[in-house]
């Protein structure tokens, strides 16, 4: 921090401070968006921190553009992480910049304004006329930078973008992209279920169905495991394959020859989604997911699920904190590296206090901004989750609904029924039986 001199007063004190703190959130967009900050604000002056820290970080990143290594460098990894719950989005650094621009001239002009008086007291000319040059030599405003686009702006924008425009992405669940035209860059879906409906198999499903499909031209899918381990999901998508229960494989007392088949399917696997399924199970905070997503640059980036993510603590209100969470997410994923992603989220209970168990969006844990966020929101429902008979009945297969609840540019409140293999955790189409989805060739789940 600043040196402290004979001039400092409360006032000037409190502004050091003031500055220090915005100093801090600065910082975190950069933490965050090294290359956003730097494209929009290497004109503010290291020089001008009042934390030697935090001038010494921001000039590291500009000199070579490493946040994490400058971060390292200077020891505030851990801190910078603290102000990313404080920061609304990291794509506008330049409002801090200007905060930090005008806490600086504030201080240096109540540090001049008592050094003017103590030479007028002295009869010093010369210290009044420096401290008066010293505060007209102090930078107030940011270099001028477009704001508002205007008509002609907007209309070269929207040309480039519809003649240059990326296809969507397609689910591989032929009703889903019917309702939705598929999954679009830039936007955010919410899947939520109670626990144990098949969000986490419908975000799978979708993600093997992007990355092997050829029409998707190579597609990259990211998937952020929070809850379960990179096996139990890599187990479930080979023993699936192989029409064997992953359960019976996780015994240990499976015969040899189920074994041999889950080996198969799961070279098979590695053939078709190497280099475009990627799964980290190790990361849980949004700083450090940010940061694997800007580096791998995926299509569609899946989160299992909000939930999970490691939060501040609980001296916040996390009704709050995970929505901003889903906003960072939104600006830091969706929009600012263009892809699709899928947060995989929980319903509230009260859902189970009515008579009709079907989730609406109120039924969303951490409703609020989360609905307002989502362009989608998809909701899982299956009535035998509730239904004490069928559940004794022990069936392999059950219907599921998918609920569109939200749609920002299409249908909402549509529903599409599929088949939903409990034991294999697999989807199939409603009209054909216990066809596959995900496979190229139609076959009977259990034919190998």
């Amino acid at each position: 921090m600043g040196t402290r001199n004979k001039f400092n007063s409360p006032d000037v004190d409190n502004l050091i401070l003031e500055q220090r703190h915005y100093e801090g959130l600065f910082c975190g967009c950069v933490f965050v968006s090294p290359d956003v900050a730097v494209d929009r604000c290497a004109w503010l002056d290291d020089g001008i921190f009042v934390d030697e820290k935090y001038g010494k970080y921001w000039k590291g990143v500009k000199e070579h553009g490493d946040a994490i290594r400058s971060a390292v460098d200077t020891n505030l990894t851990s801190e910078l992480s603290r102000y990313l719950s404080e920061i609304q989005s990291s794509l506008y650094p330049e409002e801090y910049a200007r905060a930090i621009l005008k806490f600086d001239y504030l201080r240096k002009a109540s540090e001049s304004s008592q050094k003017i008086m103590l030479g007028i007291m002295e009869r010093d000319d010369c210290a009044v006329r420096s401290a008066i040059d010293s505060i007209s030599e102090t930078r107030l405003s940011m270099p001028d930078i477009d704001i508002a686009k205007t008509p002609a702006d907007i209309n070269t924008e929207f040309i480039d973008c519809i003649t240059s425009i990326s296809p969507s992405i397609m689910t591989g669940i032929e009703d889903l992209d019917k309702q939705m035209g598929g999954l679009f860059m830039g936007e955010l879906t919410i899947v939520a279920a109670r626990p144990g409906v098949g969000k986490t198999s419908l975000a799978m499903a979708i993600a093997q169905n992007v990355a092997y499909d050829q029409n998707n031209e190579n597609k990259k899918v990211l998937v952020f495991s929070l809850e379960m381990s990179r096996i139990q999901l890599w187990a479930r998508m080979a023993c699936a394959k192989a029409g064997i229960p992953w359960k019976l494989i996780r015994s240990g007392r499976a015969a040899q020859e189920f074994i041999d088949r889950a080996v198969k399917s799961s070279n098979e696997l590695q053939g078709e989604l190497e280099g475009r399924l990627f799964i980290e199970d190790e990361t849980w905070d949004v700083p450090g997911m940010i940061n694997i997503a800007a580096k791998l640059r995926p299509d569609l980036c899946i989160i299992d699920h909000l939930g999970e993510i490691r939060w501040g603590g609980d001296e916040q209100d996390e009704l709050k904190w995970f929505g901003r969470a889903t906003k960072i997410i939104r600006a830091e994923i969706s929009r600012r590296l263009n892809c699709h992603t899928i947060l995989v989220h929980q319903l509230n209970r009260e859902v189970e206090k009515r008579t009709e168990k079907r989730p609406v969006l109120s039924d969303l844990k951490w409703s609020g901004d989360l609905e307002q966020l989502a362009d989608i929101v998809l909701m899982l429902y299956r009535d035998d989750y509730y239904d004490e008979d069928a559940q004794k009945l022990m069936s392999t297969t059950v219907p599921i609904e998918l609920w569109t609840r939200k749609n920002r540019q299409g249908i909402m409140n549509a529903c599409s029924t599929l088949n939903f293999n409990v034991e294999q955790q697999r989807f199939y189409p409603a009209d054909s039986g216990n066809l596959q989805i995900i496979d190229k060739v139609a076959q009977k789940w259990y034919d190998t």
